[in-house]
């Protein structure tokens, strides 16, 4: 049913919780598993290059932990996870991803404000669910 599944990671509870999900699928289903971590952008309110280089850093250093933390994850399922880590809106990195990978499901965690796409869009999952090419599952 779902060949080619993606799976949103930001380091929190609820992205955890959609990537044991994503992993149980990836399992039941034998599915190529994907990962996809966006990057923040830097603050656009900076005084010094020192400011710049250390929230840079601070930034790197989420994705590595966030993208390390699902390998381990997914190594120790038996499930091969395949990682990105892109920088933009998080929203339309991950739709935009999804539509240039063809993936069959895309799993998100969520709780009713915050996580992957809460600070984003208040109604963020619905819309997310309306622009995204292909079935989209919301994980609490």
């Amino acid at each position: 049913m779902f060949e080619k599944t993606l799976v949103a990671i930001d380091g929190s509870n609820e992205s955890a919780k959609a990537l044991a999900a994503a992993i149980a699928i990836a399992k039941r289903f034998r599915s190529a598993l994907h990962s996809i971590y966006v990057r923040r952008r830097l603050s656009r309110y900076v005084v010094t290059v020192a400011e710049v280089v250390d929230e840079k850093e601070e930034i790197d250093i989420s994705a590595f932990l966030a993208t390390e933390s699902a390998l381990v994850l997914a190594e120790r399922e038996e499930v091969n996870l395949k990682c990105e880590v892109r920088r933009g809106h998080r929203v339309n990195a991950v739709v935009d991803f999804a539509r240039e990978r063809n993936f069959d499901l895309t799993v998100i965690g969520s709780r009713s404000r915050g996580g992957v796409f809460g600070p984003i869009w208040p109604n963020g999952f619905q819309k997310l669910a309306s622009v995204a090419p292909c079935s989209v599952l919301f994980v609490r």
